[in-house]
């Protein structure tokens, strides 16, 4: 075989090679695609809340019918959901904070100020309250107020959703270790744009499993040359 047969020869292994990642990750699109749709078609307008929805309605419904401290407790803590390993005491404490500065909470103007502020109360230090319970808490008590305080500009990511995030967007979009702009998930799949800030979270942690099973494939073309074996 003739050097001009083995060149032809190895680019169209190197063609083959590069179409073969190329399918792998419109695989890998078309089943992201396929999860926002069904997410929409399970959860969305007109259909059942998912469990999150659920929580939040739970805990608005409480503010009208019991006392401040009651509804404070339950927005700090579900036991049925990510709170069920908290202490009464980190919760008993984070709602005496809540209850004393509850005047500026409702003041916040937006959910970046809320969450901050929420944090700045009840997460900052050893008070045994986590990220994540903050992002329940701040959304439960946005969920109540009069006008609702909702997620937008960003979306929140905890725990395992920082990895699941990662997976799906790349490295380098969370700011301030737990959000991500709402933009960056719509320039990377614009079927986000169906999605608010806060179904997008709901999102990546209902299918965060197979979100993270569907991680893309990059093509690294082999380098030219040979290397010598060390014959010593």
């Amino acid at each position: 075989m003739c050097l001009w047969q083995i060149w032809k020869k190895l680019k169209i292994l190197s063609k083959s090679r590069q179409n073969y990642y190329s399918h792998q990750n419109c695989k890998r699109m078309a089943t992201i695609i396929h999860l926002i749709k069904e997410y929409q078609s399970k959860f969305g307008l007109g259909n059942k809340k998912s469990p999150m929805f659920i929580d939040l309605e739970e805990a608005k419904g409480l503010r009208l019918i019991s006392p401040l401290d009651s509804w404070l407790f339950r927005c700090v803590c579900n036991r049925e959901r990510h709170q069920w390993c908290l202490s009464t005491k980190s919760v008993n404490e984070a709602v005496g904070k809540l209850k004393e500065r509850i005047g500026v909470l409702e003041k916040c103007s937006d959910f970046e100020t809320l969450y901050d502020t929420v944090y700045d109360l009840i997460g900052k230090g050893s008070t045994g309250i986590g990220y994540s319970t903050v992002y329940d808490t701040s959304i439960r008590l946005g969920n109540g107020f009069n006008p609702v305080i909702h997620p937008d500009k960003y979306v929140y990511v905890h725990r395992h959703l920082i990895h699941t995030a990662n997976k799906l967007l790349g490295k380098g979009h969370i700011e301030c270790s737990c959000r991500i702009l709402r933009s960056v998930f719509d320039k990377t799949y614009s079927d986000f744009e169906e999605l608010n800030s806060l179904e997008i979270e709901d999102f990546l942690c209902i299918y965060s499993d197979e979100l993270i099973s569907t991680q893309e494939v990059e093509y690294k073309p082999k380098r030219k040359g040979y290397s010598k074996k060390n014959n010593s």
